[in-house]
């Protein structure tokens, strides 16, 4: 079973203080069931948070709504980001990688590309590696016999020097 950091000042909180009840039950839901991943951006149902914590499903919607903007709900795509989750756990390089690997599997350049800046803004830097559906376009003035090139995500526009 995985292990993940917790902060002992959960209840302390100033924002978990103005919480109410069922809404710190999600909250710490969030951070701890067996579908969070390293990134702490994950699919997850409704169904299941409902099932999982005993909360009425129908008010579940509601109560992410009150965690924002510490919570990010995709609800089209059953999508929940707990923002500062990877801020909270460790920082080894093998956790990181790790992190990195989840997001192979959201399939949303745009919504990793924001996962990534949040990141990089709280100085967490995750080792992610651009979807190959990446243009790889090589640098011009370099030797073509080389592997550098300029790779540009097709869905931000962002680019990163391979090589």
């Amino acid at each position: 079973m995985p292990q993940r950091g917790f902060s002992t000042s959960y209840w302390t909180d100033p924002f978990i203080l103005k919480l109410p009840q069922e809404a710190k039950l999600l909250y710490a839901y969030l951070w701890t069931n067996m579908h969070c991943n390293q990134a702490g951006l994950y699919e997850i149902a409704l169904e299941t948070i409902a099932f999982e914590t005993g909360l009425p499903p129908e008010d579940i919607p509601r109560l992410i709504r009150t965690l924002e903007p510490k919570v990010a709900w995709y609800p089209d795509q059953n999508l929940i980001w707990v923002k500062n989750f990877l801020r909270h756990q460790t920082k080894s390089p093998k956790f990181l990688a790790a992190a990195a690997k989840c997001l192979n599997s959201i399939g949303n350049n745009g919504l990793v590309k924001e996962f990534l800046d949040f990141n990089r803004q709280h100085n967490v830097f995750i080792p992610y590696q651009y979807p190959k559906a990446a243009v790889a376009i090589p640098d011009s003035g370099t030797d073509t016999h080389t592997d550098t090139a300029t790779v540009t995500d097709t869905s931000t526009g962002a680019r990163a020097v391979k090589g």
